[in-house]
């Protein structure tokens, strides 16, 4: 720390305590009306600390910066703050000026900021591994599928009882492990940051889109999906598709014996919307809610409930790639609320301007 005085375009030393005049290559019965050009402090170091001082001048305030300085062994970081003080005795302004060493943290930061490149490298690697697997899985799924069934309806005569059996089960894996891959793609492409600018999402469109996906199983369960005060918001529309989807589809699979009701909410809070999907299905107990996202997770026999057990692990992914989180709340026989957040689009008077645009276009 210590005290100076511009002179020009040189910095006059008036005071530093016995830290910085070591730095500075001196001591501090020397230091008193030396100018670091005079104790070999390099021109572009002078000139980085005259630009912060001046603008410590002329913003009266205090001003923090980091630089490194090459002139000792290895690299060093310093972080500064100078502040002004006013006019010293020759007419000069004058500042004083605290400097740090953080040569141990800027190394620190560098090892966290490469470790985290690594990881997402190596979590890049890992995804594109499990799409390509998937994807070319399908292919040679498929055929064991079609030539089983083939080899049934043409040999079906000729089979015993245990080989018709045999037969279904290849066919019935077969259909499974498609499934299977489906999902992990999904999950993958969940996985994966979109490269797709973010745009303006009506969430009334995409439960219109959802329910109609969904309006076989609708018709068939009697289902009401009900919705309130949705907004529009901002992210992509076909990830939010299969985020409602999967939401809605579960509301339904796992519906009791009651009429399926699916009440879709939204709430404003300070820079997100808050979505709750409400049901009132069979309900998951409260030591099994927290599990429920994580991928092949099932709470149940795959006989009583078909499905993979990736759809809830898909739906935090794509949460999570907009910036938000998911959760649930449940009680067994009264149903699940499944929670999640949105970041908001736009301002009331922007969303009524994309509804005025639209009127006038329709």
């Amino acid at each position: 720390m210590g005290v100076i005085e511009l002179e020009e375009e040189d910095i006059v030393a008036v005071y530093c305590n016995s830290a910085t005049a070591g730095f500075l290559g001196t001591d501090v019965e020397r230091i008193s009306g030396q100018t670091w050009r005079d104790l070999g402090v390099p021109q572009t170091i002078r000139a980085l600390w005259v630009k912060h001082y001046r603008q410590s001048q002329a913003e009266n305030r205090s001003v923090r910066f980091d630089y490194q300085d090459l002139r000792v062994k290895g690299p060093c970081w310093l972080s500064a703050s100078v502040s002004f003080l006013g006019y010293g005795p020759s007419g000069r302004p004058r500042f004083s000026f605290i400097a740090e060493d953080v040569t141990e943290r800027k190394r620190n930061e560098e090892l966290l900021r490469q470790s985290n490149e690594d990881l997402r490298l190596a979590n890049a690697d890992l995804e594109q591994f499990a799409y390509s697997a998937s994807h070319d899985l399908k292919e040679p799924l498929r055929q064991v599928a079609i030539y089983s069934q083939l080899i049934e309806k043409k040999y079906a005569g000729n089979l015993g009882g245990k080989a018709s059996t045999y037969l279904a089960y290849c066919v019935e894996g077969a259909h499974r492990m498609e499934l299977l891959v489906s999902d992990l793609l999904a999950y993958c492409q969940a996985a994966k940051k979109s490269d797709s600018p973010l745009e303006s999402v009506s969430i009334d469109e995409v439960v219109e889109t959802v329910k109609k996906n969904l309006a076989t199983i609708i018709e068939e369960s009697g289902a009401e999906i009900l919705t309130s005060g949705l907004p529009v918001v901002r992210g992509n529309s076909v990830p939010l598709v299969h985020l409602f989807q999967n939401l809605v589809s579960n509301a339904l699979k796992y519906r009791s014996d009651r009429k399926p009701v699916v009440k879709i909410t939204a709430t404003e809070e300070p820079g997100y919307w808050s979505f709750a999907v409400e049901d009132n299905g069979i309900g998951i107990a409260k030591e099994f809610q927290a599990q429920i996202f994580g991928i092949f997770k099932r709470l149940h026999d795959r006989t009583e409930y078909p499905g993979t057990g990736i759809g809830l692990a898909i739906c935090q992914k794509i949460v999570e790639r907009q910036g938000g989180r998911i959760w649930v709340e449940s009680e067994p026989g009264r149903g699940s609320t499944f929670f999640f957040t949105l970041p908001r689009l736009i301002n009331e008077r922007w969303k009524s301007a994309i509804i005025t645009d639209r009127g006038q276009s329709g």
